[in-house]
């Protein structure tokens, strides 16, 4: 049947899961015989797709490479890895023959990104409700288990630090010679890959803050926790951007003094203050920044330690001394 935009912007959890049990009992597809028409569900996960994959051509190389999700989500709705491919790039507009009901659900969702979102975690619910497992389908976006949506630390991204990203994938595109992405494409990405980076930050550091350990132990939002570079976004180039071991998780008070060079770490993770916080007379100040309420080293107990590159850039650039 057709489907107009309302299908898909107002998906209800109840339709959704229909439409994944539809979705559960169809057959594969042999060589030549014409494939049954795209449902919501799997629409909507291919233009989440478009979005953890960033901006690529969406020809038969990126289907023969198969990145994440394209194999997945072809085994789960008995397609071709192709036909996935074929798909993001009707979406996109980029055949001319796609259909326009596809490039105008990624018009309206490629503005609103929320929208997207949110509508990506109504799939999610009505596949695992179906019985579709995390590996069947992965949480790609990472954004499956949150109570409302709310991207994890976005707080390094203003507007200028993403005019810096956009300009930086711009020229990666004119080197490679594909096609450039638009302003909004760089912006989701860039956001997702903060989330990405940020919710792996929490986890290798067990939810807590590393410098003195508050935490709300429920790994829920709103965490009260920060999880900042080491090395700062903006200075970073993206391969830095996204490794959890640039990152540490931080109360507030902590984030807020490491990031302005009130404390730092040495290379075997021992905590150091600035001469400003050791030689303050406040209380409040003695009493976050002194034994027993400050840690005298961190530990990561998610295993991965901060680079020392990270840390020397830290000291060297931003700890007052």
């Amino acid at each position: 049947m057709p489907y107009d935009i309302s299908h898909y912007l107002d998906l209800s959890l109840p339709d959704a899961e229909a439409q994944w049990r539809s979705v559960l009992v169809r057959e594969e597809v042999g060589p030549g015989e014409n494939q049954v028409d795209y449902l919501p569900v799997e629409t909507l996960l291919c233009a989440a797709g478009m979005v953890a994959l960033g901006h690529v051509s969406y020809g038969s190389g990126l289907a023969t490479k198969g990145p994440t999700p394209i194999p997945e989500l072809a085994r789960l709705f008995r397609r071709r890895r192709t036909s996935i491919t074929s798909k993001m790039a009707n979406l996109e507009g980029g055949r001319s023959r796609g259909g326009k009901s596809d490039q105008r659900l990624w018009e309206a969702l490629r503005d609103d990104h929320g929208r997207l979102f949110e509508l990506y975690r109504v799939v999610l619910a009505a596949a695992r409700r179906t019985g579709v497992t995390p590996q069947q389908l992965p949480d790609f976006l990472e954004l499956e288990h949150s109570d409302a949506f709310e991207l994890l630390g976005q707080d390094e991204i203003d507007e200028s630090a993403v005019e810096v990203a956009f300009r930086e994938r711009l020229d990666q595109h004119r080197e490679d010679g594909s096609e450039r992405p638009s302003e909004r494409q760089a912006l989701a990405r860039v956001r997702i890959d903060q989330h990405r980076f940020a919710k792996a930050v929490l986890i290798n550091c067990g939810w807590a803050c590393v410098f003195c350990g508050f935490t709300l132990e429920d790994a829920s939002r709103p965490t009260l926790l920060r999880a900042s570079h080491i090395k700062p976004w903006r200075s970073s180039d993206d391969r830095e951007r996204r490794d959890v071991r640039n990152g540490v998780a931080a109360c507030p008070t902590h984030d807020a003094a490491f990031d302005a060079g009130d404390l730092t770490l040495s290379d075997d993770l021992e905590v150091v203050t600035s001469v400003r916080v050791a030689s303050s007379s406040n209380p409040a100040v003695r009493l976050m920044f002194n034994a027993p309420f400050l840690r005298p080293h961190i530990a990561m107990p998610g295993g991965y330690v901060p680079r020392l590159d990270y840390l020397h850039w830290h000291r060297e650039r931003i700890f007052l001394s």
